[in-house]
C-alpha cells in the first residue's frame, strides 16, 4: 500500500505542481489533527511520514516526570 501512496503522491506532485515536501508536510498536518479529534486527551502529537516509504509514524509526546498525574501527557522517569 505505501508504494501506491508514494507512486499517487508523486502523480499529484506531477500534475499539480506541487513540491513533494509541501504535499508531505500537509499530509502531516491533516492526519495529526484527525488524530487530535478522535483522541483529544492526546494533544501533543507528532506525525512523521517516510519520504521514500510512505511509511506513517505517530507520535504521542509526554513530559517526563518523577511521579504521573496524568498518564495521557505525562510517563514515568522509569519508563523513559
Amino acid at each position: 500500500m505505501n508504494e501506491d501512496l508514494i507512486s499517487a503522491l508523486k502523480q499529484i506532485e506531477k500534475e499539480r505542481s506541487i513540491p513533494m515536501e509541501v504535499i508531505f508536510e500537509a499530509m502531516e498536518s491533516a492526519l495529526s489533527s484527525a488524530y487530535k479529534k478522535k483522541l483529544p486527551s492526546y494533544q501533543d502529537i507528532v506525525v512523521q511520514m517516510d519520504r521514500s516509504t510512505g511509511r506513517i509514524l505517530v507520535f504521542a509526546v509526554k513530559k517526563v516526570v518523577p511521579e504521573v498525574t496524568n498518564p495521557d501527557q505525562e510517563t514515568a522517569l522509569e519508563e523513559a
